[in-house]
């Protein structure tokens, strides 16, 4: 932890409260975003039902969260779990290296759907059937840069991606 701290240029002491509560990720971001500013704007790709989202809107009650979600389904669950916040907006879309439209697995296990074909060998970590394609779909696409140049975003303080094999993509 203090090699990381010092390697991002924070050098400053930490107490031992402090350090236990970076353990958490979460609370990580919020340290490191300077723990009581909440202005902070989010991206959550592959935000699947929003359950992400609504911990950072919790996190960050002042935050602005983008939850990114191509599948029709999950970004119905997105919608319906976070209809009450305003400060969270559903984006429709995944998060790639184009614009456009490309092909996205439906998998039998949702939370496994991918951009991205599943690795003949995948079963082996995930379970077998898992990972058993159910049907291929067309989704919209956009990349990061083109999203904050039409939104006119200055920054973004939390990037996370959680897209099945497909984050080097978004990068």
């Amino acid at each position: 932890m203090k090699n990381f701290l010092t390697l991002i240029g924070l050098t400053k002491k930490i107490s031992a409260n402090t350090k236990l509560m970076l353990n958490n990720a979460f609370e990580m971001q919020r340290y490191l975003t300077n723990y009581s500013n909440n202005n902070v704007i989010i991206f959550d790709v592959g935000a699947f039902d929003g359950s992400i989202s609504l911990k950072y809107a919790d996190l960050f009650p002042s935050s602005l969260i983008y939850s990114f979600e191509p599948f029709p389904e999950s970004f119905s669950k997105l919608v319906e779990k976070t209809s009450e916040y305003s400060n969270i907006l559903p984006v429709n879309k995944g998060v790639g290296d184009f614009v456009g439209f490309a092909k996205f697995n439906s998998n039998k296990f949702s939370q496994t759907n991918s951009l991205l074909n599943s690795h003949k060998l995948a079963y082996k970590v995930w379970g077998k059937n898992l990972l058993d394609k159910k049907k291929v779909i067309n989704v919209e696409l956009t990349t990061i840069d083109s999203f904050v140049e039409k939104h006119n975003i200055k920054k973004i303080d939390i990037l996370k991606i959680d897209t099945q094999g497909s984050e080097y993509l978004v990068l």
